[in-house]
């Protein structure tokens, strides 16, 4: 099953508004919409903290890869990352994810940013 379908049959019916404040389901197809699941079930399970620099997503060859981004390791902080990338996959076990934490150690984020990806956060 397609990825943006397994989103889709979680995701609640409606998500956003038109100008009259009518409710409209997202196209599942659309990257608005992953990335407001993501927004929802993954963001939402990473512990706050300014550490966490930049979260990437992207489709290849249906695997949802997610990237998470901090400047130095601290394992005992990415223990953290990796239990709300644990949650996540509890959520969705028919979704296969693969997840990746990237040190920046000071680089540009431009230089870091995984092709074709798109960035939910910040």
């Amino acid at each position: 099953m397609p990825v943006q379908e397994i989103l889709a049959i979680r995701a609640p019916t409606f998500r956003r508004s038109d100008s009259k404040g009518e409710q409209l389901p997202w196209d599942s197809s659309s990257s608005k919409f992953v990335s407001s699941e993501i927004q929802l079930n993954f963001l939402a399970l990473l512990p706050n903290d300014p550490r966490i620099e930049r979260v990437y997503w992207a489709f290849e060859q249906q695997i949802l890869r997610i990237w998470t981004v901090v400047d130095t390791p601290d394992f005992q902080f990415e223990k953290k990352i990796y239990a709300a990338q644990l949650r996540f996959m509890d959520h969705f076990p028919e979704l296969e994810t693969d997840f990746c934490v990237i040190y920046r150690f000071g680089k540009s984020f431009d230089r870091l940013r995984p092709s074709s990806a798109h960035q939910i956060l910040p």
